[in-house]
């Protein structure tokens, strides 16, 4: 919920298209998910990039 609402400010903020995809995802992730720590959105990174 606080993820939902954080990324609703920052859109208000910076616009729809001021964030990068990578900042973008992130935030959808979070708000899918909750909460994670960056050690945990780090490892998610390598993860998928190893997959690739």
């Amino acid at each position: 919920m606080a993820v939902s609402r954080l990324r609703r400010r920052l859109k208000e903020l910076t616009g729809e298209g001021d964030l990068t995809p990578a900042q973008a995802s992130v935030l959808a992730r979070l708000d899918k998910d909750g909460a994670a720590s960056a050690s945990e959105l780090a490892m998610l990174r390598e993860a998928l990039r190893s997959a690739c």
